[in-house]
């Protein structure tokens, strides 16, 4: 780059000329706002995603949409079922000591992991999620999108909770289904 116009230093007028090329690159693409104060401005609608850099996926309508309360409703109930099956399993592991497994009978399957400690890589040695995605498929495809990805990520949400000890909630299943909004079976 070079530097002030020589002559603009000269006159005084090398800071406005710098301030206006930072304006220029700032704003190019931009509408000019001259054009805007005197009317002579290009009355086509732009796109309104055409300034934006947002992930591919992002930019798709049923993305930006997002999920429908009835796949929601859906995902939720597969993830609670996962849940279920892996507490009433849990039950029955080192996790869960002998003496205290009549009490963890009172306790919601779907909520034992909050109380007994679960390394990530028990939940596979303990098969706590075996079988527990059956339906995912026939799920996926009622709703349109792609069974694996919506396997990988109820199992992901799932294995999570369950390694961390944190109790599952409603509010968090239309985040878990973004990354397969938009991809179709």
């Amino acid at each position: 780059m070079t530097g002030p116009d020589p002559l603009a230093a000269a006159s005084g007028n090398a800071s406005r000329t710098m301030r206006d090329e930072a304006v220029g690159r700032f704003t190019a693409g931009l509408e000019d706002p001259a054009e805007i104060l005197t009317g002579t401005r290009d009355v086509k609608r732009r796109d309104p995603w055409a300034l934006l850099s947002l992930p591919v996926h992002e930019r798709d309508p049923a993305a930006v949409a997002g999920p429908g309360d009835a796949l929601v409703a859906a995902a939720d109930g597969l993830i609670w079922g996962a849940l279920t099956a892996a507490g009433e399993k849990l039950r029955r592991t080192p996790a869960c000591p002998r003496s205290a497994r009549a009490g963890a009978r009172d306790i919601e399957s779907a909520r034992l992991h909050t109380l007994f400690a679960v390394d990530a890589g028990k939940v596979e040695q303990w098969r706590l999620l075996e079988g527990a995605w059956a339906r995912v498929p026939e799920i996926a495809t009622r709703y349109g999108i792609d069974p694996d990805c919506l396997t990988a990520s109820l199992d992901g949400y799932a294995r999570e909770l369950i390694a961390a000890g944190v109790e599952h909630e409603y509010g968090h299943v239309p985040t878990v289904l973004v990354p397969c909004m938009g991809l179709a079976a």
